[in-house]
């Protein structure tokens, strides 16, 4: 009898113009509300995507001469709520800066030019809450607003792409958790985490490119600024961020200071990725030798598991009425309390409580019950637990 051979068809994708590969008309792709990028989105469909390759470092930086007649302050905090947009005003009424640089990721020159001019112009449709609230106050004191990421076509698409795929890990990161699959969780986090570190590295990289030569494309930009004696400039950046400001205290400009919220509140993600794109060194105790402490080490996991079961907490707090803020608080602290072997005991048992993932509180306040936790169920009981660790509440909640 002959053997045959399944065969699949293989239909090969036609490539895309580098307009249908866009996410957004204006200001580029953004993570979510981070400033200019939310105008427009496009209704192109995006193309299936593998996990984008290690990206290759920029040439060495070389600081330009001129910088010294700029002063910036950088601004560094949350962009997701209009409250987080009203922090930003008494700055900009104090220093009147002639130039404005927000959050902008993956932009190409082309589309953060026509987000720049539109900003401060055109009629915003739709948005999320902070970018509405930044356009109404840049209005009211700035004239020019800046991108200081402008990438390369090819760039610009690694750097949607990535965002694609992370977002991917992360929902089956949760899914699995909720359904009791606690290795395979902790291994999709690690991806979503190890790929924001490569995206927030390429990106500041763009970033500290740009503020070497600050001063030349400002004025190549709005050359009205050759005239001033100085030029201030207000950078609004996600506080994940602040190692563009280390960077900017070496690129020779007259003044650099910092402005932050105290104390700030990072999610355990967050302060994972953050504290990778520092590039800190280990040294090891037994050698002496020093070596980067990112990508973590496999016994790293109670880190990432702390990471993932602080989101799904935050996630159950938001839906009892909790702000976004003070629901990522409670998740941080209510996770740091939790050992690995505790975490895959409290998935395996959610994975049996429940059935259904669309309301996580009853089968994971049952997971923790089992390991002797109590977990709050209204908006009352998280504001409680959260005074009881001596947290200012945030926001409108206070």
């Amino acid at each position: 009898m002959s053997k045959r051979k399944n065969r699949r068809k293989v239909v090969k994708e036609e490539p895309q113009s580098p307009s249908r590969r866009k996410f957004l008309l204006l200001g580029g792709a953004v993570v979510a509300g981070a400033g200019l990028g939310v105008l427009f989105r496009s209704k192109a469909t995006v193309p299936r995507v593998e996990t984008p390759k290690e990206y290759e470092p920029l040439s060495p930086i070389v600081v330009g001469s001129n910088n010294k007649r700029i002063r910036v302050i950088f601004q560094f905090g949350r962009h997701k709520t209009q409250q987080d947009a009203l922090k930003i005003e008494p700055l900009l009424e104090k220093f009147k800066p002639h130039v404005f640089c927000m959050e902008n990721a993956g932009s190409t020159e082309a589309n953060a030019r026509a987000g720049e001019e539109f900003f401060l112009k055109g009629q915003l449709r739709g948005g999320d809450p902070f970018t509405a609230g930044i356009q109404q106050i840049l209005r009211k004191h700035v004239d020019r607003v800046f991108t200081i990421e402008k990438l390369p076509e090819k760039d610009a698409d690694w750097i949607r792409h990535n965002s694609i795929v992370r977002e991917k890990k992360r929902k089956a990161a949760i899914r699995e958790f909720l359904a009791g699959q606690s290795e395979s969780a902790v291994e999709q986090y690690r991806q979503f985490i190890e790929l924001g570190v490569r995206e927030d590295k390429t990106r500041e990289e763009i970033i500290k490119s740009t503020l070497s030569n600050f001063h030349d494309l400002l004025l190549r930009r709005f050359p009205e600024l050759e005239k001033e004696n100085e030029i201030r400039v207000v950078v609004y950046y996600g506080a994940t961020h602040t190692p563009i400001y280390r960077h900017a205290k070496s690129s020779g400009f007259a003044e650099v200071k910092r402005e932050m919220e105290k104390p700030y509140y990072f999610a355990l993600r967050s302060a994972i990725i953050r504290g990778a794109t520092f590039s800190r060194l280990a040294r090891d105790r037994a050698t002496g030798a020093r070596t980067r402490i990112w990508p973590p080490r496999r016994d790293s996991n109670e880190d990432i598991a702390r990471a993932l079961l602080g989101e799904v907490l935050g996630k159950h707090a938001s839906a009892q009425g909790v702000s976004y803020l003070n629901g990522s608080v409670f998740g941080n602290l209510f996770a740091k309390k939790v050992s690995l072997e505790q975490f895959h005991r409290i998935s395996t048992n959610v994975g049996k409580f429940s059935g259904n993932y669309g309301a996580i509180g009853p089968p994971l306040q049952t997971a923790l019950e089992v390991e002797k936790m109590s977990l709050p169920m209204s908006k009352e009981e998280v504001h409680r637990f959260l005074r009881n660790q001596k947290i200012p509440l945030a926001g409108d909640e206070k």
